[in-house]
């Protein structure tokens, strides 16, 4: 047996003992699914390491019993086995968004779903979370008899053996496996939970309650979320507000769109990220600034695929800042920020959160992106003035396909004025 499958069958030993399921080795060896000498083996193992003990009954019935060492590690194994398999699924959800996003950009808007259950409810989840304008998803219970008008997503290993040659049709099954060793830039550390933190609130000084105004009947927050949800690596987005009752609007319309919400202190903003990094688990974060509907999620991928290559703690495009305002991204690992938590004590350190690292560089390893296209530091596509908003107004209504299929150039060269003056 190799390293990692004797931690598993140590594993089901710990639980099928807890359950009190064998009184010989030969009802473990069936539980196990193994021979006996490998059963005597592990058994051996458990009781060196301390965690089983053995009592013998009678001649031929013994008694094996959890030790509180055996008992904890059980919840060890537990725990980790829990997180390792909330991770594979926010993967499997991930590289499913690249297939449905990759058909959606080829121009596919019917699609077809047959599916084993199970991942035919994560494709219907993955599928509502990304709201592609124009785009249905229809549940077959059947195998189609002939070519449909549409693309066939296929989540079952057997099909009937006059229908696999069926053209317009994704392998998902295949897919997904192929995507192990295609997803770009893969790294040591792609298992870590890195969740997409926006930060928002509704007591703006220079435009109050910015992030519920309505642009073509949508919210400004709506936009964010809607442009980070065809990010390709990012599992999970979080809208990370103030508990003060201005917010509760903004916390209710999260709620009411099935968007994840966190609260925490107003002022102290750093408090709020260090506790939602606490609360979801984080190994890293995400932050986005809630005024940045033009948010371009390939630059929040470029992000946290450097950051999961191990090149840095604080992973950002802003120090120096060479894209455009309202294309700041940034990954901070949880640790280290935490770490800095007690420490960090100035006001406005407090409230604007990576301020402290940027002030004292020496203190993280800091990466930044550079803008392979230019320096566009001197460009806004952020809103955080009555100006700002009625520049994205004019973007939005010069945008003839789906928001999500502009880039920051693209909404960058719609804001010229030249622009809105050649297109009024």
């Amino acid at each position: 047996m190799t390293q990692e499958n004797l931690n598993e069958r140590e594993f089901e030993l710990i639980n099928i003992i807890g359950k009190r399921l064998g009184s010989n080795q030969r009802d473990l060896s069936q539980h196990l699914n193994l021979s006996l000498g490998q059963t005597n083996m592990l058994i051996r193992r458990m009781v060196a390491k301390g965690y089983i003990r053995i009592t013998q009954l009678n001649q031929k019935k013994m008694m094996y019993i959890l030790t509180p060492k055996g008992i904890a590690e059980k919840l060890r194994k537990s725990v980790k086995y829990t997180m390792n398999t909330l991770n594979a699924i926010g993967l499997i959800k991930a590289r499913t968004k690249n297939i449905l996003l990759k058909l959606y950009r080829e121009g596919q808007r019917c699609f077809y779903l047959y599916s084993e259950h199970d991942l035919a409810t994560l494709v219907e989840i993955v599928f509502a979370e990304l709201k592609l304008d124009g785009a249905v998803l229809t549940p077959l219970k059947e195998f189609p008899d002939e070519e449909l008008n549409g693309i066939l997503l296929i989540g079952k290993e057997s099909l009937p053996p006059d229908r696999k040659n069926l053209q317009n049709r994704v392998d998902l099954i295949m897919d997904l496996s192929r995507q192990e060793a295609e997803f770009s830039a893969p790294a040591q550390d792609s298992f870590l939970n890195i969740p997409v933190f926006i930060q928002a609130r509704m007591s703006s000084q220079r435009l109050p309650g910015k992030m519920l105004i309505e642009v073509q009947d949508k919210p400004l927050l709506s936009y964010v979320v809607d442009r980070l949800r065809f990010s390709q690596r990012a599992k999970q987005i979080v809208v990370i507000t103030s508990c003060d009752s201005s917010d509760d609007p903004l916390a209710q319309w999260c709620l009411k769109n099935g968007v994840d919400v966190f609260r925490g202190d107003l002022q102290d903003v750093y408090g709020r990220f260090a506790a939602a990094a606490r609360h979801y688990g984080a190994d890293a974060f995400v932050r986005i600034s809630g005024d940045s509907p033009l948010i371009d999620p390939e630059i929040v991928d470029e992000a946290i695929g450097i950051f999961e290559q191990g090149e840095g703690d604080l992973v950002t495009n802003v120090f120096p800042r060479s894209f455009p305002k309202g294309e700041s991204v940034e990954v901070i690992r949880s640790k280290t920020f935490l770490e800095y938590d007690p420490r960090i004590t100035a006001s406005d350190e407090r409230e604007h959160v990576t301020l402290f690292f940027y002030r004292n560089p020496q203190s993280v390893r800091i990466k930044n992106i550079s803008n392979s296209a230019g320096d566009y530091a001197a460009h806004n596509l952020c809103v955080d003035t009555p100006d700002d908003l009625a520049r994205f107004q004019k973007i939005v209504g010069l945008m003839d396909k789906p928001l999500t299929e502009y880039g920051w150039q693209n909404c960058l060269a719609l804001s010229e004025e030249e622009v809105w003056q050649t297109k009024r």
